[in-house]
C-alpha cells in the first residue's frame, strides 16, 4: 500500500506543476486516488467495488460546464464499445466487468480524445508487460488489467 501512496504523492506533485493550484489539480488528485485504490483492489482480490466507478463519474463533474456533459457521455460510450468487443472475442476471459465499468467512468471524466488515448496506453502497458512476464514464467495466466488502465488514464489526464 505504501508504494501506491508514493505514486499518488508523485502524481499530486506533477499535477501541481502542470495545473498550479486549480480545479483541474484537485480533480486530478481525486481521480488519481480513486484509480490507485482501484488498482490496489484489483491486484489483491481481482475485483473492484462498484462504488469506485461511481466515484470517478462524480469526480468528472468537478469544474465541468453543463455544455460538456453530452461529450462526456459520448466519451463513456466510445470507450465501452471496444471493451465489450474484446470481452465478446475472448468469451469473457479477457476483460472483466470492472474493467469495462472503469473504462466507461474514465471515458466520462476524460472525454473522447483523452479517454481513447488512456485506453490505448493502458492496453499497450498491460500487453507489453505481460508478454515479458509470460516469457519468464512460461505459463499462461490471467492478470489484473485495472492497474495498467489506471496508468494509461492518468497519463492521458496529464497530457
Amino acid at each position: 500500500m505504501a508504494i501506491f501512496l508514493c505514486i499518488t504523492g508523485i502524481v499530486a506533485i506533477l499535477l501541481l506543476c502542470f495545473f498550479g493550484l486549480a480545479v483541474g489539480t484537485i480533480k486530478g488528485i481525486i481521480f488519481c486516488l480513486i484509480l490507485t485504490f482501484s488498482s490496489y483492489s484489483d491486484i489483491k482480490t481481482r475485483e473492484a467495488d462498484d462504488y469506485l466507478h461511481i466515484m470517478i463519474a462524480l469526480t468528472a463533474f468537478i469544474g465541468t460546464k453543463m455544455t460538456d456533459i453530452p461529450s462526456m457521455i459520448f466519451g463513456a460510450f466510445i470507450l465501452v464499445v471496444p471493451m465489450i468487443v474484446i470481452t465478446a472475442f475472448t468469451k469473457g476471459k479477457g476483460v472483466g466487468g470492472a474493467d469495462i465499468k472503469l473504462s466507461a467512468a474514465c471515458g466520462f471524466l476524460l472525454g473522447i480524445q483523452k479517454g481513447v488515448l488512456g485506453l490505448m496506453l493502458g492496453l499497450i502497458f498491460g500487453i507489453a508487460f505481460n508478454i515479458i512476464r509470460q516469457k519468464r514464467i512460461k505459463q499462461a495466466e490471467g492478470f489484473p488489467l485495472i492497474p495498467y488502465l489506471a496508468a494509461g488514464y492518468m497519463a492521458a489526464y496529464l497530457i
